[in-house]
């Protein structure tokens, strides 16, 4: 049972980090720097496109870290009740799948920024 209580843990690690960054990134919007922020090309651009980069990436990382913590507390649930090596493969799944929202939160970001630079 430990074992189990362990990987629930950890699963709870990336949406919570999601959501804390996005509230930390909305409440204190970091100044342009090479160290903390959402940093890509076309952020650090101008000091414009990197205050909306920051507004957008805590808005979008803070909604989906939201719905991962959902699907990952249904998992975790499942994890707690199963066997060891069921939830040892559950846990490494759905480790992998929030890596999805986690790095693909930048897609639209980079889109909204590209529209931003091209309309401006």
């Amino acid at each position: 049972m430990a074992s189990r209580i362990i990987m629930a843990a950890v699963l709870l690690i990336i949406p919570l980090t999601m959501m804390g960054f996005g509230a930390l990134l909305k409440k204190f919007p970091p100044p342009v720097n090479g160290v903390f922020g959402y940093r890509t090309k076309r952020s650090l651009r101008d000091p414009e496109s990197w205050a909306l980069a920051q507004s957008l990436i805590a808005g979008t990382w803070t909604k989906w870290g939201l719905v991962t913590l959902i699907v990952t507390l249904a998992a975790v649930s499942y994890i707690l009740v199963a066997d060891t090596d069921t939830a040892s493969t559950v846990t490494v799944v759905l480790i992998y799948a929030q890596m999805v929202p986690l790095v693909g939160a930048i897609i639209p970001v980079e889109r909204a920024l590209k529209e931003y630079q091209e309309g401006s």
